[in-house]
């Protein structure tokens, strides 16, 4: 009996500390988690940006320009 409480007092030890270890992980992980969705809101954040500002609006008449530029047979994108 006392060899089996024993046990159940090192069990329970062991399943505390495992779970606390657990827990503290999560909150790392969850502080670094909200490290990368800031990241990842800042990446969105740009590329929104930057497609709000690069938008294809005005590409129409900006292309037509440059083709008139071109002489005939003259391969618009050379590469």
């Amino acid at each position: 009996m006392i060899l089996k409480l024993n046990t159940n007092k090192i069990l329970v030890y062991m399943t505390d500390y495992w779970t606390r270890t657990f827990f503290i992980e999560l909150y790392r992980m969850k502080k670094t988690l909200n490290y990368l969705y800031y990241i990842a809101f800042i990446i969105v954040f740009l590329v929104l940006i930057d497609t709000i500002f690069t938008s294809d609006i005005d590409y129409g008449s900006t292309w037509e320009a440059m083709q008139a530029g071109f002489k005939d047979g003259q391969d618009a994108n050379p590469l």
